[in-house]
């Protein structure tokens, strides 16, 4: 193997970031440096959540003639959306065999009929909008790794023939290593999807009132009991006051498209698993068709391409896991380096990166009202590891809940509102899980905090860039030491709901496992539903 690059702190050649943010032609002309919120705000539609969720939001209700102010804790398309490998594509481990089972053949075709749509969707934009992002469409294939495997493929065929796919069975694929059987669906996607997104947003901002602020964090959304406020210098009718480290913004109606929910509306931290998936960007010599491929394995493989400066750049991903309780992490990307050097000839690794996705148990994404009671909050989350599809699907339906009249909502987007509500309750399939995943965060909560098994004495024990649990003085603090051996020393109790941190040798960060939220070394929050940092921990002796 060629090694062009030293390793990085995954333990592997390249670079430590998607190649979406690394690669210098992703850094379009589009990335501007928006302004944080400096003053109270009044504004028709408040969206909380710069990523493709967010800003298809912004875009669609723009074209409606909706005035929006969009706001990011940080900035824009440099959240999970950066992290994405972004197949624009229907497939999501065998859902329609699991949909016709679980919710009926009529559930099948309507969550096939809306994914295909999101897919017209966001390529008209991309030609709507003249966007230069490496736009490209595919055909999909989900290929059986052995012959035992071949009778799931013909499964899940049977299934997405019957919600209305235009799918067809073939024997093989066009990977370069042997493969028994594949389903091909043709006509999804693949894109850039930071310039993609960059581009977008440009068109947000304009002298009517709509505008784009960055490094602005939403600490609270409060119902304005008295729909009327005289604070902000516009002062009008308000249905909600979200209140900013920067001030306060009053609005009829706010989007939450922050990944995960923010705040707890809807209990959705107790409806969702939360995972890692793992992906590497490799240079080969083989020859790969530009197609997207996901291998029958649970977890499945995804790979694609991309064309980078250097040239043709394959991204493999995969290693899905609950976040917080893979005990080494490092091993995940070198199981995806295993695969790849199995299945290709690899001549580099350039990139290696991670990504967080959201799980609902029933296997939907939560699209919509956060509750029929309530008509002016809704939500975009657990896209299942499928955002460039649910994010611009979730931005369709809410677009059309703001702007039709409850008796002008069309059957299709009323079907759409129905499969994906937010306050849904199908027990046949999601109420097992639902009762497994909770009882067993409730058994982690106790037995993190009496288990000696991932714990050390002391921190001359902890390697320098790894981090650990240390027991002392009937104590347990979350401590990581730096490269030059500086100890961070952090509370090991999670902010969301006092559940105990693990380290992630990978990312070099502290993951809960209960819910997923994700703290940097230093104890930063990176990933809800906490909202808080890890508290300051006191000197091991004191």
């Amino acid at each position: 193997m060629k090694e062009s690059l030293e390793e990085n702190k995954h333990h592997l050649p390249g670079l430590d970031d998607s190649c979406w943010l690394l690669d210098p032609s992703s850094n379009a002309q589009n990335e501007v440096n928006y302004p944080s919120l400096d003053r109270d705000k009044k504004t028709e539609i408040a969206i909380l959540g710069g990523g493709i969720a967010g800003i298809t939001c912004a875009i669609l209700l723009k074209k409606k003639g909706k005035k929006v102010t969009l706001i990011e804790a940080g900035k824009i398309a440099r959240g999970v959306s950066a992290q994405t490998t972004a197949h624009v594509s229907v497939f999501q481990s065998f859902l329609f065999d699991y949909l016709t089972t679980q919710f009926g053949a009529e559930s099948a075709k309507t969550c096939a009929e809306s994914q295909l749509l999101a897919i017209e969707t966001l390529f008209n934009l991309i030609k709507e909008y003249n966007i230069e992002c490496g736009a490209k469409r595919s055909n999909a294939y989900a290929y059986a790794v052995k012959r035992e495997d071949v009778n799931k493929i013909k499964s899940e065929f049977t299934a997405c023939k019957h919600a209305g796919l235009a799918v067809s069975y073939l024997d093989s694929s066009p990977l370069p290593f042997p493969t028994y059987g594949s389903i091909c669906y043709p006509n999804q996607g693949q894109i850039n999807p930071r310039q993609y997104l960059l581009a977008l947003a440009s068109s947000i901002p304009d002298e009517n009132g709509s505008s784009i602020f960055e490094n602005t964090i939403a600490l609270e959304i409060k119902e304005n009991e008295k729909k009327e406020n005289n604070n902000a210098s516009n002062a009008g009718i308000a249905n909600y006051e979200i209140k900013t480290d920067k001030g306060i913004i009053y609005a009829e109606k706010v989007i939450v498209a922050t990944h995960f929910p923010f705040p707890s509306n809807g209990l959705f931290f107790a409806r969702m698993k939360v995972a890692r998936s793992y992906a590497l960007g490799i240079r080969i010599s083989d020859e790969l068709p530009d197609e997207l491929y996901y291998s029958s394995t649970d977890p499945y493989y995804y790979i694609r391409t991309y064309q980078d400066q250097k040239g043709k750049l394959v991204i493999i991903g995969g290693e899905d896991h609950l976040t917080g309780e893979e005990r080494n992490t490092l091993e995940c990307f070198q199981s995806i380096k295993n695969f790849a050097f199995l299945n290709f000839n690899v001549k580099s690794i350039d990139y290696s990166w991670s990504t967080q996705d959201n799980y609902p148990f029933d296997e939907l994404p939560y699209i919509g009202r956060v509750s029929k009671d309530n008509p002016h909050l809704y939500v975009a989350t657990g896209f299942s590891g499928s955002g460039m599809v649910y994010g611009t699907l979730s931005a369709m339906i809410i677009t059309e809940l703001i702007t039709a009249s409850d008796d002008l909502i069309s059957k299709s987007y009323k079907s759409y509102e129905e499969l994906y509500a937010p306050y849904r309750l199908n027990m046949l399939a999601s109420g097992k899980e639902f009762f497994l995943r909770n009882f067993h965060v409730a058994e982690m909560f106790i037995t993190d905090r009496v288990s000696s098994k991932s714990k050390v004495k002391n921190t001359e024990e902890i390697l320098p860039g790894q981090g650990a649990i240390v027991h002392n003085n009937n104590k347990d603090l979350a401590i990581y030491k730096s490269e030059d051996k500086s100890t961070h020393i952090l509370s090991p109790t999670c902010t969301h709901l006092g559940c105990r941190v693990r380290f992630n040798h990978a990312e070099r960060t502290w993951d809960c496992p209960c819910h997923g939220s994700r703290y940097n070394f230093d104890g930063k929050i990176l990933h809800g539903p906490a909202l808080k940092n890890l508290e300051r921990g006191i000197k091991e002796n004191q």
